[in-house]
């Protein structure tokens, strides 16, 4: 007794793996099921394995018996794990039954170290960002505006608060990156949904524009200017006595500390400033703004 069966899965293989060691991997299977392996693609045959340009393609309907998964299918793959380049799955349906918890078993195998990389894509792209939503307590911007900016910041602030205490909690910055209109809202709704993990059921979100390391650095940039020339002022200004050699030297390490916080803002990219209020909202919030 047994059940119909399927075995998938696709692999690269690596280079400099002989055809005879890949057809020594699958034994098992092509002797049990008695097929052999090809050269070629064939969409018509029910058993197919076949190695074409260093891709192996394993497809087969056959007749399992009850100790095929441990025997030949598990065996089988980790043989094949053992000279894939990367990680891949094979699956196992079992086509006798309907429940969707039995009828499929998946088997990641392939190099170990590329294993989580694997998990990590399948997880990403598994995931149905398009799910995603704000809360409705959310203020602020709605999430189709903010995924237009190239710059977002999602805060956050207590349920007893005000939005205009809001701190930044998740910023980006797409400055610069050639992004499409889907992959924009793909990261937009994923920045919802750390904040969402960030605020809990405790705090309320406050999706605003934000600004991006180019604008924070150009802010800096124009402090460093304006307080050297107070400082420049200053000196002119005092009667008496001209400015000496050790007021320049202050003067120079005032820029030279200011300018290293400049490079400081520029390689961190720290906490993102709220945009000024969006010509919908009817609150004016100026320096109260969110601040991370």
């Amino acid at each position: 007794m047994g059940y119909d069966a399927r075995v998938s899965f696709e692999v690269t293989i690596r280079e400099g793996v002989t055809r005879e060691a890949v057809e020594a991997a699958l034994k098992p299977l092509l002797d049990d099921s008695k097929f052999d392996l090809l050269d070629h693609d064939d969409s018509m045959e029910e058993r197919l394995a076949a190695l074409v340009d260093g891709i192996l393609i394993v497809r087969a309907d056959i007749s399992a018996g009850y100790n095929f998964h441990d025997h030949i299918f598990l065996p089988v793959v980790e043989a094949v794990g053992a000279l894939a380049e990367d990680a891949f799955e094979a699956t196992l349906e079992n086509q006798d039954t309907g429940d969707e918890d039995e009828r499929y078993t998946t088997v990641l195998a392939g190099p170990a170290h590329l294993i989580p990389e694997y998990k990590t894509r399948a997880a990403r792209w598994g995931l149905r960002v398009e799910d995603i939503h704000l809360p409705m307590s959310a203020r602020g911007w709605p999430l189709e505006d903010i995924a237009t900016r190239e710059c977002m910041t999602i805060a956050a602030f207590p349920k007893d608060g005000h939005h205009t205490d809001a701190v930044s909690r998740v910023s980006v910055d797409l400055v610069g990156l050639d992004l499409d209109e889907a992959r924009r809202d793909r990261i937009a709704r994923l920045a919802v949904l750390l904040a969402r993990e960030i605020a809990g059921e405790e705090l309320i979100l406050h999706p605003r524009p934000g600004y991006g390391a180019a604008e924070r650095v150009l802010d800096a940039a124009g402090e460093v200017m304006r307080v050297m020339d107070a400082y420049d002022a200053e000196l002119n200004s005092d009667a008496g006595r001209s400015p000496d050699g050790a007021d320049y030297e202050a003067l120079r390490e005032v820029a030279k500390c200011r300018i290293e916080r400049i490079r400081h803002e520029a390689v961190t990219r720290s906490n993102a400033i709220a945009a000024p209020a969006m010509e919908y909202e009817r609150v004016t919030e100026t320096s109260s703004a969110p601040r991370g």
